[in-house]
């Protein structure tokens, strides 16, 4: 019986689909995929605006933990952005990333940032993108 159950569960894992396909429909997440799907993107706020629109909304007047007036930590009320764990001083220098240099964009919660991040105060959360950058040289191939 255990073997019918353990090959059962091998025939469903093996039907999944990979992980690249599985992230597409993430809301919060726009992967390698994506932004290979986009050649036409030149940017990585362009690849927001075709593919997670939603990333760029400002936040609801009570997404922040004091009410409407409340500024985030870039002193706006406004999602901060994380470019390799760095923050940036404005969410426009979206702009300035290079879509081809992207790995992956993420919206991330004001939780997200504290856990993922180490980083306090984001109160409207924050948009985290990965580049090629972040993954530095990778391994030498010796001769």
């Amino acid at each position: 019986m255990r073997l019918i159950h353990l090959a059962a569960v091998i025939s469903i894992v093996a039907g999944l689909p990979s992980t690249a396909r599985a992230q597409k429909g993430n809301s919060k997440l726009i992967t390698r995929g994506d932004v290979e799907a986009h050649p036409d993107a030149k940017t990585a706020l362009e690849l927001i605006e075709r593919i997670r629109p939603g990333f760029l909304r400002q936040p609801s007047s009570g997404a922040g933990y004091g009410g409407s007036s409340d500024a985030g930590a870039n002193g706006r009320r406004e999602r901060s952005l994380f470019v390799d764990e760095i923050l940036q001083d404005r969410l426009d220098n979206l702009d300035q990333i290079p879509a081809a240099g992207v790995l992956e964009i993420r919206l991330m919660s004001p939780e997200d940032v504290v856990l993922v991040l180490g980083k306090q105060n984001h109160i409207y959360g924050a948009i985290a993108v990965t580049t090629t950058r972040s993954r530095g040289p990778g391994p030498q191939k010796k001769p």
